[in-house]
């Protein structure tokens, strides 16, 4: 499967160490992973234009506001992984906040990048729809990571 992968990626930050973590992973299983820094992108319309030009097939995002937005209204099912950012900063922020749940209702899945942050529910009760926080299939893709 041909993956795009957006993820923050400045050096020798632990988002970039976790992104090529991810990467390594996906291709292990067999899927072709295009990672992309999210922040190469203005906005949506810059990553449609890769979709077709790449011919991707599913996505991940590396963050829930700064990459996940970026994939709302493509035809693509794409997941996401919770960044420590998205759950300890920007759920308190308003505007993230409602932008983050209405990329949450669009995704196929999500999980935690790791074990120990906080509760979704600071959400506000977004993920009382049919997704969890555990690994979903995406198209056939399965991430275990």
């Amino acid at each position: 499967m041909r993956l795009l992968f957006l993820a923050v990626l400045r050096p020798h930050t632990g988002n970039a160490v976790t992104a090529q973590r991810v990467r390594d992973h996906l291709e292990a299983a067999g899927h072709v992973c295009l990672l992309k820094d999210a922040c190469d992108f203005d906005g949506p319309s810059e990553i449609a234009v890769l979709i077709q030009a790449e011919a991707v097939e599913a996505a991940v995002a590396l963050h829930l506001y700064r990459a996940g937005r970026l994939l709302q209204g493509h035809r693509i099912p794409f997941g996401i992984i919770f960044g420590g950012t998205d759950l300890n900063e920007d759920v308190n922020r308003g505007e993230k906040n409602q932008v983050m749940a209405k990329v949450l209702e669009e995704a196929r899945y999500y999980r935690r990048a790791f074990r120990g942050i906080k509760d979704l529910t600071v959400l506000g009760g977004i993920h009382r729809n049919k997704k969890t926080e555990e690994t979903k299939s995406l198209g056939g893709l399965h991430l275990a990571i």
